[in-house]
C-alpha cells in the first residue's frame, strides 16, 4: 500500500509462507493484534510500531526506512535480517528474538528494558571478531548487531551464545550483555571435563578448562578421579566457547561476547557483561551412557567461563561502579565434582595501548575470572575425596611500552620491571 497499515482491536492476520507486507511510504502499526506467517515473512515499511499487546511472528526479513518501536514482540523461529534506517527502540515489554539475528541500525539501538536475543547454540570454532563490511561469512555469530550508538538501560538485556556487537559508541547504563551458561554442554568442548563410569556407577566429573585448567574430580568408590579439562584459546582475540564439565550433570560453559566501539565504551550503574560457566547439577540421577544406564553418583564438573573481548578507543567508568565483567567457572556438584576454570577476557585498544588514561585503572577490579569451587561431601556415606577448584582464567591486553605492564599498561611499581613484551 502507499499509506499506513494499522492492525488493531484484537485482530489476527494469518499468512502463508513467503508472503510480503509492503508499506514503503507509511507506518505499519499493531495495536492489541497479531500477524502470524507460516514462514519467511518479509516486511518493508517507512516506520514500525508494535504495542505491548501485539506481535509479529515468523519474520525472515524486515526493512524499516525510518524509526522502529518494539514494545511487543518481533520474532522468528529461523533467521531474521533486520535493517532500520533510523532509531530502533526495544522497550520494557519488548522482545526482538530469532534463532539467528542480524540487525543493522543506522541510528541508535536503544534497549530500555526489553530484550534482544538469539537462541541458536554456538559452534566449536574461533569466532573471528571482524567488524569490517567485507568480513568473512565463514563463521556466523548467532547474534550480530551493528549500530551507530548502542544504549542498554537498567533491566534491558542482550543475550546469545556468541555475539558480535559493532558500534561507534556504546553505553551500558545498568543493562546486561550476557552469554551466561550458553557455551558447550557437559562432556563437550575443546577443554571438556572427564568422567569415569564403572559397574553402572558414574564417578565424579572434572571441571571444564579454558583460560586455565579445570579442577580435577575426586575419587568415588571404585571409580577414579579425572584430570580437569585442558586450557586453550588465547592471542589477541579469545573467541571460543567455554567447555562443559564432565558427567551427565556437568555444567555448560560460558559463551562468547565480542564488543567493539570505535569511540567510547561506557559502563555505569549495575551494568554487567557476563559469560560465566554453569554450576554442575545434583548427583544421584540415573542417566544413559554408552554401555547402558548408569547412576550418576559422583557429581558433575563445573563448566568453564567463556570469552569476552572489549575493543574500544576509550573505556569510561564512574568512580564507583557496581557492575562487573565476568567469565567465572561454575562450581562442581557434590560429592566430588571439580570446578570449571575461568575463561578469558581481552582488553584491546584501538590504536596503541591503554596508556594516557584511555581506560581507568579501577576497571581491573571489576574483571572476574575466578575458577569454580570443587565439591566436597566426604564421610561414611560418601567414601570419596573432594573435587578441586578450577584454575583462574586470564585477563590480557596489548604489548606495553617498557616500564608498563598489566592488561591496561599501567606504570610498573617500584622494584618491578617490564620490557614491553
Amino acid at each position: 500500500v502507499t499509506g499506513d497499515i494499522t492492525v488493531a482491536d484484537g485482530s489476527t492476520i494469518e499468512l502463508s509462507s513467503d508472503q510480503q507486507i509492503m508499506a514503503p511510504g507509511g507506518q505499519l502499526s499493531l495495536q492489541s493484534s497479531r500477524i502470524d506467517a507460516t514462514d519467511q515473512l518479509t516486511i518493508v515499511a517507512h516506520s514500525l510500531d508494535i504495542d505491548p499487546l501485539s506481535s509479529i511472528d515468523h519474520v525472515r526479513n524486515a526493512t524499516i526506512h525510518g524509526d522502529a518501536h518494539i514494545h511487543g514482540r518481533l520474532f522468528s523461529e529461523g533467521d531474521l535480517q533486520l535493517r532500520v534506517g533510523g532509531t530502533l527502540t526495544v522497550s520494557s515489554l519488548g522482545l526482538l528474538a530469532a534463532q539467528r539475528l542480524n540487525a543493522s541500525v543506522k541510528g541508535e539501538l536503544a534497549i530500555v528494558g526489553g530484550k534482544v536475543q538469539a537462541v541458536a547454540t554456538g559452534e566449536d570454532v574461533a569466532y573471528p571478531f571482524d567488524c569490517t563490511e567485507n568480513a568473512s561469512a565463514a563463521v556466523v555469530y548467532p547474534l550480530q548487531l551493528n549500530a551507530s550508538r548502542l544504549t542498554v538501560r537498567s533491566s534491558g538485556a542482550i543475550a546469545a551464545a556468541a555475539m558480535l556487537i559493532c558500534t561507534v559508541n556504546t553505553s551500558l547504563d545498568g543493562g546486561e550483555v550476557t552469554a551466561q551458561e550458553l557455551g558447550d554442554l557437559h562432556d563437550s568442548g575443546k577443554g571438556n571435563g572427564l568422567v569415569e563410569s564403572k559397574d553402572n556407577v558414574q564417578g565424579a566429573g572434572s571441571g571444564g578448562g579454558h583460560g586455565g585448567v579445570g579442577g580435577a574430580s575426586g575419587l568415588l568408590g571404585n571409580t577414579s578421579g579425572q584430570p580437569g579439562g585442558a586450557a586453550y584459546d588465547g592471542g589477541e582475540c579469545p573467541g571460543y566457547l567455554g567447555s562443559g564439565g564432565g558427567g551427565t550433570q556437568g555444567g555448560s560453559g560460558g559463551g562468547v561476547i565480542h564488543l567493539h566501539a570505535t569511540k567510547v565504551l561506557s559502563m555505569k550503574g549495575g551494568a554487567k557483561v557476563e559469560a560465566d560457566g554453569a554450576a554442575a547439577g545434583a548427583s544421584g540421577l540415573t542417566a544413559t551412557a554408552r554401555n547402558g544406564p548408569v547412576m550418576d553418583s559422583g557429581g558433575g564438573g563445573g563448566g568453564s567461563g567463556g570469552s569476552i573481548v572489549l575493543r574500544a578507543r576509550t573505556i569510561a567508568l564512574p568512580d564507583a561502579f557496581p557492575g562487573q565483567v565476568t567469565v567465572k567457572g561454575g562450581p562442581g556438584s557434590k560429592p566430588s565434582g571439580g570446578g570449571g576454570a575461568g575463561g578469558r577476557i581481552r582488553l584491546q585498544p584501538l590504536g596503541g595501548d591503554w596508556s594516557g588514561g584511555r581506560a581507568p585503572k579501577q576497571l581491573l577490579d571489576y574483571l572476574l575470572v575466578n575458577g569454580g569451587v570443587g565439591a566436597s561431601n566426604t564421610g561414611p556415606s560418601h567414601p570419596s575425596s573432594p573435587g578441586q577448584t578450577g584454575s583462574e582464567g586470564i585477563v590480557s591486553g596489548p604489548p606495553c611500552h617498557p616500564g608498563h605492564g598489566d592488561a591496561l599498561c599501567l606504570p610498573c611499581l617500584p622494584g618491578q620491571y617490564s620490557n614491553g613484551s
